[in-house]
């Protein structure tokens, strides 16, 4: 009347056992590179990133670029003064190539590094 019961904790000891031995038939060089590819990913777990607008917009159907410095009084027909923002654009404005309307703009934005852990390093975003 005895009954063979397997324990989860036998079996997850034994997967464990199976890693350390897959280790073990590593050759020196592939345990190299997975420790760097391990300390690369804490690494990059650390750092810190910003998107910053570049104040330009593109347009989803024709991929035309409205930049806030130069408005669209360049185009034909085009009304809206440089420097203008596209957040203060009309409602009603539309895109000078196809008429797409205004919500079918991206905004097109960067991504910097703001803070790197590993070298404690803050970028400073102040402008001069």
């Amino acid at each position: 009347m005895s009954e063979d019961i397997s324990s989860p904790i036998t079996e997850v000891s034994a997967s464990e056992a199976g890693e350390e031995e897959e280790e073990d038939f590593m050759d020196k060089g592939s345990k190299l590179q997975l420790e760097k590819q391990k300390r690369a990913d804490e690494l990059r777990a650390q750092e810190v990133f910003m998107k910053i607008s570049t104040g330009i917009h593109k347009c989803r159907n024709c991929d035309w670029e409205y930049d806030e410095k130069k408005g669209d009084s360049f185009m034909i027909g085009g009304m809206i003064q440089p420097d203008t923002p596209f957040e203060e654009l009309p409602s009603n404005w539309r895109c000078p190539t196809c008429r797409a309307s205004k919500d079918n703009f991206l905004e097109v934005s960067e991504e910097i590094l703001l803070i790197n852990r590993k070298s404690n390093t803050m970028l400073n975003l102040t402008h001069a």
